[in-house]
This record gives structure tokens, C-alpha cells and sequence, in this order.
């Protein structure tokens, strides 16, 4: 696996968003959701509705027990069939669908469930964060690429 770095560039409101490719339910299709990168959310989200119009059906039949900043809450769960962030390729990765409003500016966020494959900076100079499949990863995996 060769050494691949992104840079985002972001606002000076500190907000990171990554465009993520998200594969519809048939695995043919995809497209790029706008993804919130969130280091101190646990588990990547995703919309019921940015779900439900690529095709994702039945996901209301499968819950788990989660934690927010805000205490417990219960979440369901979507096996999403591929989604590519940053270089790396994920296959069948289960989900947790946020109830977000249908016209939310983003679709959902990148949680640490996904960062912990990546190294990480963010240079609020020149509003440019910078990310890359870490070392362990690399030995680790191969997701695809």
C-alpha cells in the first residue's frame, strides 16, 4: 500500500467536511455524501434519508445501545455495501442511522470508528487538514485498494 495523503480544505468556522463516495444499496451505483469529520463521535452516521433515496431498506429491525454527549441512546444499524474515504475502501461496514432533518446540510458524520485507520492534521493557518492511512492500518489491512 503506497502512502496516500488528502487534503481538506475547510471553513474558518473549523467545521471539516469530507466528501465521501457511498455506494447505493444495489453496490453499482454511488455517490459523494457530505460527511462531517467528528473525532469525538464514536461511530460514522448516516441519515435515514440520504439512506433511504440510495436504496437502503430494513435497517429498523436491527438496533444497538450507543452513547452520546448527551447519555444513552438507542440507534439503528445499516450495513452500508462499500464506501471509499480517504484512500481506503470499506465492504459491508454497518452504520448507525441519524435522524437528521431532510434538508440537514450534511448527510452524516466520520466518526472514530473510521479515523482510527488515519493519521490526522489540521492547520488552522491555512484551514487545510491533512490525512492519511496510518502505519498500523497499512500492515494490517487490505481494504481494497
Amino acid at each position: 500500500m503506497e502512502i496516500e495523503l488528502v487534503n481538506i480544505k475547510f471553513q474558518a468556522n473549523g467545521v471539516i467536511i469530507a466528501p465521501t463516495l457511498v455506494y447505493f444499496a444495489d453496490g453499482q451505483r454511488k455517490q459523494y455524501l457530505d460527511l462531517v469529520i467528528d473525532t469525538g463521535g464514536t461511530s460514522m452516521l448516516i441519515s435515514k434519508h440520504a439512506l433511504a433515496q440510495m436504496g437502503y431498506t430494513g435497517f429498523e429491525k436491527s438496533t444497538v445501545k450507543s452513547l452520546g454527549a448527551s447519555g444513552t441512546f438507542y440507534a439503528n444499524i445499516c450495513p452500508l455495501s462499500k464506501f471509499n474515504f480517504c484512500g481506503l475502501s470499506f465492504n459491508n461496514y454497518p452504520v448507525k442511522v441519524w435522524n437528521a432533518p431532510q434538508n440537514h446540510h450534511v448527510a452524516g458524520t466520520i466518526g472514530m470508528d473510521i479515523l482510527r485507520h488515519f493519521n490526522m492534521s489540521i492547520n488552522t493557518d491555512t484551514y487545510l487538514a491533512t490525512i492519511e492511512v496510518n502505519n498500523l492500518t497499512k500492515e494490517r489491512h487490505d481494504y481494497g485498494r
